[in-house]
């Protein structure tokens, strides 16, 4: 242990698991990220802004000259200097098929405020290895050199960041760079999986490319990882709708094959909230269920009926769970057929609240016409009797006698209160 920094190798987790000593890895020196927060934040946070910007100007960079900063650093390649701030974790960042995010910030010599940040920008940035990344070279090449959760320093020369002629007028020619990068997660597998036409040929080949992408998609869903594992299961499947077979072993092998990474797929987008997507995955499945075995038909029909029963569907829902109970005796199936009656016997109770709310609605209005409709005929009769009264040339006034009960109330309750 030194100034609070673990020298040795990292405990392996079989030693934590039988309760074997180890010491936890405390790291003392100034950070400038504090957030541990992996997500993206949708706008600029001022405060959180104003924030770093008070931590930037205490920076011991500021005070010196970049020669001084480069004193204490150690060159990586291509004239670009580093120093670990917070040691990483785990293996180095992928050359290939990897998302990166991070956080970084860009100052000039003795400058307290970045000339860029993603602080500026509200957002962590992510991007693949090996494609286009969209970064500047120098920090790009930085990042390279970099593990998961690790934080450093970089000083970089003007020839990787923004050239002989820099970006007026904020940017001025020539400047080299000191770069504050975070790394915040490394996801390895995520980038296309590309095999050749001869591999294509060879089914053993595929089989091994498919269950790679099984196990990335799998060990991303245990880590909630969702879209990740999505993305994984997807390319298996568009690996096993290309590939070639030549005999009906290997036809039955690639649609079981095929048939599972839709349903695994189909199960991430469950976990997802994301029912409609998740059909289409089952849906597609189904053009092959005739071919596959009993257990796979089960477990295709239960994580449909999941599905459905998220979209309020519960008659199609309760189709797919029974076929599932008739090919599987997962008790995972009445389970969910409880759900399903529990969640269809709220819809149908609201349903009946409604319905007798808009009865109600419908049955106030009426009466409240009723109501204005007796009233005009109390005062459209009242007028009648009084221009009758004062008339002495009229002796007879005829009344329709297309009247309603109440309207012939009104008419006792008007001539009881005549004196004539």
């Amino acid at each position: 242990m030194k100034d609070g920094v673990l020298t040795g190798n990292y405990q392996n987790i079989n030693d934590l698991i039988a309760g074997n000593s180890f010491q936890l890895r405390v790291e003392n020196q100034e950070q400038f990220f504090d957030s541990d927060d992996d997500g993206e934040f949708e706008e600029t946070d001022l405060d959180k802004y104003e924030e770093a910007c008070e931590k930037w100007r205490k920076a011991d960079f500021v005070d010196k000259s970049f020669d001084e900063v480069r004193a204490s650093m150690t060159e990586i390649g291509m004239d670009i200097y580093k120093k670990v701030m917070l040691e990483g974790f785990g293996e180095p960042i992928p050359m290939e098929n990897a998302k990166v995010t991070l956080v970084y910030s860009v100052f000039f010599e003795k400058k307290a405020i970045p000339v860029d940040s993603t602080l500026l920008t509200g957002k962590n940035f992510s991007f693949i290895t090996g494609k286009n990344a969209g970064l500047l070279i120098g920090i790009e090449h930085a990042v390279m050199s970099m593990k998961a959760q690790e934080q450093a320093q970089f000083i970089v020369p003007w020839q990787l960041l923004y050239g002989e002629y820099g970006v007026p007028p904020r940017i001025p020619p020539k400047q080299d760079g000191l770069i504050l990068i975070r790394i915040i997660s490394v996801q390895p597998g995520c980038g296309p999986v590309e095999m050749s036409e001869g591999e294509m040929k060879n089914f053993s080949n595929v089989k091994k490319k498919v269950e790679e992408l099984r196990q990335k998609g799998r060990q991303s869903s245990q880590a909630s990882r969702y879209s990740s594992a999505i993305r994984a299961y997807n390319e298996a499947t568009k690996i096993l709708e290309k590939v070639e077979t030549f005999n009906e072993e290997e036809d039955e092998e690639r649609n079981n094959l095929l048939v599972m990474m839709l349903i695994n797929a189909g199960m991430m987008y469950n976990k997802l909230m994301q029912p409609k997507s998740a059909c289409l995955r089952f849906n597609e499945a189904q053009r092959y269920y005739v071919k596959i075995p009993r257990e796979l038909k089960g477990k295709l029909m239960f994580h449909k009926g999941r599905a459905l029963r998220h979209l309020g569907e519960f008659q199609r829902a309760r189709q797919c769970l029974t076929e599932a109970h008739r090919n599987s005796s997962d008790s995972g199936i009445a389970r969910e057929i409880h759900l399903l009656d529990q969640e269809e016997a709220k819809y149908n109770d609201a349903m009946s609240k409604m319905m007798q709310k808009a009865l109600n609605l419908q049955e106030k209005v009426k009466k409240t016409k009723v109501s204005n409709i007796n009233e005009d005929f109390r005062v459209s009769f009242t007028e009648t009797l009084r221009k009758f009264l004062s008339d002495d040339k009229v002796t007879k006034q005829t009344i329709t006698e297309d009247i309603t009960k109440e309207q012939r109330d009104i008419i006792d309750s008007i001539l009881a209160t005549e004196d004539n």
